[in-house]
This record gives structure tokens, sequence and C-alpha cells, in this order.
């Protein structure tokens, strides 16, 4: 009898055991996919993220002379001017929301322009909050198929490039070059 309650014991040991292994795996898996899920969703970085706002947009066409110095741009595009206002994490790049005179919405990507140029980044690491920077898009071909009426900015966070946040600010009216300079002499 002694035997019989041994072998219960340990046999009763060996199934706790392997109870409490299984749940731990159990747990671990749910839990494993909630983490998954949390690092591929990064949409929640919007939600107490950087807010930006555009304080300037100003399109033209490919042959407007800027410094009026004879080399007219050779493509057509916007300038933006942009603010950061608060919010947490690093603004990864933008997007610009245009809503052109016909009431269609484009968005469109920042470029690069060589300081030898004009000299606006799309590095952002120094958007800092309350702050603000330049910020442009050239369209190829040389002539906007379309003209702006209204702009508005996104911040894209986190470091997939498809998760664009919505835009925080009413938008902008976007102006002709030709009423924001003064004429060449």
């Amino acid at each position: 009898m002694l035997v019989k309650r041994g072998l219960a014991t340990i046999v009763s040991t060996v199934l706790i055991v392997l109870l409490v292994v299984v749940s731990v795996g159990v747990l671990f898996g749910f839990y494993k996919k909630y983490l998954d899920k949390a690092e591929d969703d990064e949409s929640a970085l919007c939600v107490a993220g950087p807010q930006v706002k555009l304080t300037r947009c100003v399109y033209f066409n490919a042959g407007t002379d800027f410094s009026c110095n004879g080399n007219p741009a050779p493509f057509g595009g916007a300038y933006f001017i942009v603010e950061r206002g608060p919010g947490s994490g690093n603004v990864r790049s933008l997007r610009f929301i245009i809503t052109d005179t016909s009431g269609v919405e484009h968005v469109e990507k920042p470029i690069e322009i060589p300081k030898s140029i004009y000299g606006i980044s799309v590095d952002y690491s120094n958007f800092k909050e309350y702050s603000t920077i330049e910020a442009a898009f050239l369209q190829i071909p040389p002539i906007l198929t379309y003209q702006p009426a209204y702009a508005r900015v996104s911040a894209v966070v986190g470091t997939r490039s498809d998760n664009v946040c919505e835009p925080t600010e009413q938008p902008i009216y976007c102006e002709p070059y030709s009423s924001y300079a003064q004429p060449c002499p």
C-alpha cells in the first residue's frame, strides 16, 4: 500500500509540474503575440506624438527665378515653413496633403535641395518642439500638373515610412510665388 501511495504522489507531482509548464507556455504565447502586435502597431505613436502645422505654403512652376540671377528653377513645386508644436517622439519625415483648385487631394513627400541651390534638408533629427523648418517638394514634369489651393502637413513617426499621423491642424492657403516675391529689377 505504501508503494502505491508513493507512486501516486510521484505521478500527481509530475502532472502538476507538467500542468504548470503548459500554463506558462500558453500565457507566454499570448503575451508574445501581444508584444509582436504592439511592435507592429506604431500608430499609437501618433496619439501623443509630435504635432506639426504649416505656417507658409508657396507654389511655383518651372521657370521661376527665385534669386533674380537668370537661373530659373527647372521644376515646379511648393515651398513650406513647418512649425512643430508639443508632443513626444521624433519626426522621421513629413507628408504634405495638398488640395488643388478642383478639390482633389494630393499627397507629396519632401525632397532634399542641396545647399548650393537653396539648402533644404530632409533630416528632421533636430526638429524639436516649438521650432520651425523649411521643406519643399518638386514635381516632374516641370510644370505642376495641378494648382495648389490649400495644404496641410502630417508627421511620419516610428521606424516605418507608412506610419503617417493624421494632420492636427486646419489647411492653410497656398499662394503663388508671384504674389509672394518681389519682382526682379
